[in-house]
């Protein structure tokens, strides 16, 4: 019989055990929502995400503009609304690195693509979390020279109310976000 030692045993467990706990510390955080990883965001590239409500916002909306009505009516449904601004002096906005990162991350967390347009001066991507025929989360990303915005719309969110907004035409009133800003 081939007896190891005690000690080689013991040695060879923590070589192995270093090797485990430095692969798993190298994986991408798992993020149990949507608040959690623009938060993390926020922290990492010291941007700003703030909370707004959303019947206040619909108080400054012009509704004569374009996509103005629609987004007030999605925000008749919105219990929550909140802005990541990640600045272009951030590191994560290389390229629209942000716009693509924030996107991939909150695949990881289910939400699903339902519209993308790009004007020329700006990527617009309307990404949803649903349950059931209701939607519970709409998000919009959009990157343009200044900075990614991550605006989103927790609720109750009837689909046809985001399919209204989705239109090309309607898009134009996200566009005024410079105004956040820091």
């Amino acid at each position: 019989m081939l007896f190891m030692p005690y000690n080689r045993i013991r040695a060879i467990g923590i070589v192995l055990a270093a090797f485990a706990i430095t692969a798993c510390g190298e994986k991408e955080p798992m993020y149990k929502s949507s608040s959690e990883l623009y938060h993390n965001i926020s922290k990492q590239t010291n941007s700003a995400y703030f909370s707004v409500p959303p019947g206040l916002v619909s108080v400054f909306l012009d509704e004569t503009q374009k996509g103005n009505p629609e987004i007030i009516d999605i925000l008749s449904d919105v219990k929550h609304l909140s802005f990541l601004i990640v600045s272009n002096d951030s590191s994560l906005v290389k390229e629209q690195a942000a716009y693509y990162e924030i996107s991939a991350r909150l695949d990881s967390i289910s939400f699903k693509d339902l519209a993308q347009i790009n004007n020329g001066k700006e990527l617009v991507k309307i990404k949803v979390s649903s349950q059931d025929t209701i939607f519970n989360e709409l998000v919009v990303l959009v990157a343009n020279y200044d900075a990614v915005y991550c605006i989103s719309f927790k609720g109750k969110i009837a689909p046809y109310k985001v399919i209204k907004l989705a239109n090309p035409d309607n898009m134009a009133a996200l566009s005024n976000l410079e105004r956040f800003k820091r």
